[in-house]
């Protein structure tokens, strides 16, 4: 099991600015720079781990959404 950042501790730290849409060839599209302001080394998750991260974030969603 993954032990490093979860969800709920990247998401507070993620800074995102989003440019107005554009059309090219007649599709729209949008611009989104993203930023973390977290300090360190980020390991990409596996798929198997992030499934784990995954169920384990909606096992907690449950559980406050339900006390």
């Amino acid at each position: 099991m993954y032990s490093g950042f979860c969800c709920s501790d990247w998401r507070s730290q993620k800074i995102s600015k989003s440019y107005a849409p554009k059309y090219l060839d007649g599709k729209r599209i949008q611009t989104v720079d993203t930023y973390y302001s977290a300090v360190g080394i980020l390991d990409e998750l596996t798929p198997k781990e992030m499934e784990e991260v995954f169920q384990k974030s909606l096992a907690e969603r449950k559980k406050t959404e339900t006390a």
